[in-house]
């Protein structure tokens, strides 16, 4: 198969410069574009065409071509940009919308993933598709940390044990350093039985047996966790809401090898007509609006929301949309036997869908909004601890801690609790965990909504509060810092007065540099005289 891939595309290559010699007005852009299939196709998103009609370098928003407007959103920067045919995603990780979540927890669906040469960056697991709760992943192993096993393997629901497996998953995506097709197929309807096939450049490579549809609470492609990253160009992805047949699987194979790796340019054009749609509002609602809601009715109090809790009983609080919490009447205790705080951990990227707490267009969120309800002598504060790292193998707590900004009041009435995350928190953030560090059995807290802003400006307007003139001691860093950035926080803290000092010397300073450079001016004249 790799040999007649590479002979194909010299003999393509060679019939190209042929042409050009025999007639220089013939060019490659003449021939007719190859055609994927389009029966059942639910969302197609081209590297070559990702704004229906052209080709935008600055676009963040990949646009679907199959006309359902199943658009989803990447980020453009140094390392993820587009190019003329593909978009080159570099240890990133972005979501597809919902009806693509929903089309792969069918009966039946087919998955096309069509990208260049692979750099398979990771230590653990190459992660080209994953679910937030890891109830979908397409991945290869790293066959040093998996016992020798370096399977391509696509994991859908974890109660099927007989996944599609492709021995020698690295080497099976080469093809000669132009890249691959790679089809995953899913039937619970088909004739012979349950099937799942995973198909490498139009032929199949492995099969299992799947007992039960997925699962998946969302779907991604890339991945951020240095364990599980690589890099690529994508040229094409599909989703069809039916199984494609193994002939259609080879032709769409074909026509990925001779739209985006045998040389042939073809023009981006026109596939539905969009006139009237909104592109900047298309990924917006409540998973692209950076709220966590705690709203029962909207079906997102669940275990997953709630990634874990301790030292707290949580429950729905009756007919009010949010969650009223307050301690166990045991503490949970840490492996040393010492107290551990009530917190609640929630998986916010389940409901803003971004990981690294920042917006769609890459800029930061520095603050965060909770809305809550607070009874009790003892509530004090509420922290935000982020925690880091992947949601199903390994967590590190980040060491800041934000601690709300204004005061709470505790009297049972909605409050609003203000954090400034600018200085404490970076990148690559997870889970965001509320904490109750001084609260006891006679307290509770009822909490609706954390929202995340872009500027001060929006959260405190939100809040209904006014913007302090100066910062508050709460907004400084709560935990230790190390002895080097303490030092250095202090040599640039200065006092009023200090600056006021500071700018007389420096005043005094240069007036005697123009004395001295006067007199050397008419020491030099006189000289001349």
């Amino acid at each position: 198969m790799k040999l007649t891939r590479r002979y194909l595309s010299l003999a393509v290559a060679l019939t190209m410069i042929l042409g050009c010699f025999v007639c220089l007005g013939f060019t490659a852009s003449a021939a007719a574009e190859p055609e994927i299939v389009r029966d059942g196709l639910v969302a197609w998103y081209d590297g070559s065409n990702n704004s229906n009609g052209y080709q935008d370098s600055e676009t963040t928003i990949w646009r679907d071509l199959s006309g359902n407007k199943n658009h989803f959103n990447v980020r453009v920067n140094e390392t993820n940009y587009w190019t003329q045919n593909a978009f080159h995603l570099d240890s990133a990780s972005y979501y597809f919308p919902q009806a693509v979540v929903d089309l792969v927890n069918t009966d039946s669906y087919t998955i096309e993933f069509s990208a260049g040469d692979l750099d398979l960056k990771a230590t653990n697991w190459n992660t080209l598709m994953c679910s937030d709760n890891d109830e979908f992943s397409l991945f290869i192993r790293v066959p040093e940390q998996n016992e020798g096993r370096d399977y391509l393997e696509y994991k859908y629901n974890d109660k099927n044990q007989d996944r599609p497996l492709v021995d020698d998953g690295a080497a099976a995506l080469e093809s000669d350093g132009i890249g691959s097709t790679i089809a995953i197929t899913f039937d619970m309807n088909a004739a012979e039985g349950p099937v799942c096939i995973i198909y490498i450049n139009g032929i199949e490579k492995g099969r299992g047996v799947p007992e039960y549809t997925n699962i998946a609470d969302t779907l991604t492609i890339g991945h951020d966790n240095p364990q599980r990253a690589w890099s690529a160009d994508l040229y094409s992805i599909r989703f069809y809401d039916r199984a494609l047949t193994p002939a259609e699987v080879k032709d769409n194979a074909e026509a990925d090898d001779e739209k985006y790796r045998y040389g042939t340019y073809y023009p981006p054009k026109v596939e539905y007509v969009d006139d009237g749609e909104t592109f900047e509002d298309a990924m917006t609602g409540e998973y692209f609006n950076n709220i966590i809601p705690m709203n029962a009715e909207l079906g997102l109090i669940d275990t997953q929301g709630f990634y874990s809790t301790h030292s707290i009983n949580k429950e729905i609080y009756g007919d009010w949309t949010g969650v009223r919490v307050n301690p166990n009447a045991e503490y949970d205790l840490d492996e040393g036997g010492a107290l551990l705080t009530p917190m609640i951990q929630i998986n916010y990227s389940k409901y803003c869908r971004k990981a690294g707490l920042t917006l769609l267009n890459g800029e930061d969120i520095p603050y965060a909004v909770v809305k809550l309800k607070a009874q009790g002598e003892s509530i004090t504060k509420v922290n935000l601890v982020p925690v880091a790292g992947d949601h199903h193998s390994w967590f590190e707590a980040v060491n800041h801690t934000a601690e709300n900004v204004n005061a709470i009041k505790a009297n049972g009435e909605t409050e609003y609790l203000i954090f400034d995350l600018s200085y404490t928190w970076e990148g690559g953030i997870n889970l965001i965990c509320l904490a109750f560090p001084e609260m006891t059995a006679d307290a509770t807290v009822y909490v609706e909504e954390i929202q995340l802003f872009a500027t001060k400006e929006e959260a405190y307007a939100y809040a209904g509060e006014e913007i302090p003139t100066k910062a508050p001691e709460t907004e400084e860093p709560t935990t230790e810092a190390p002895t080097a950035e303490v030092t250095t926080d202090k040599a640039e803290t200065t006092t009023e007065a200090e600056k006021s000092e500071g700018g007389c010397k420096s005043a005094v300073a240069m007036s005697l540099v123009a004395l001295v450079a006067v007199a050397a001016a008419c020491v030099a004249l006189k000289k001349k005289d």
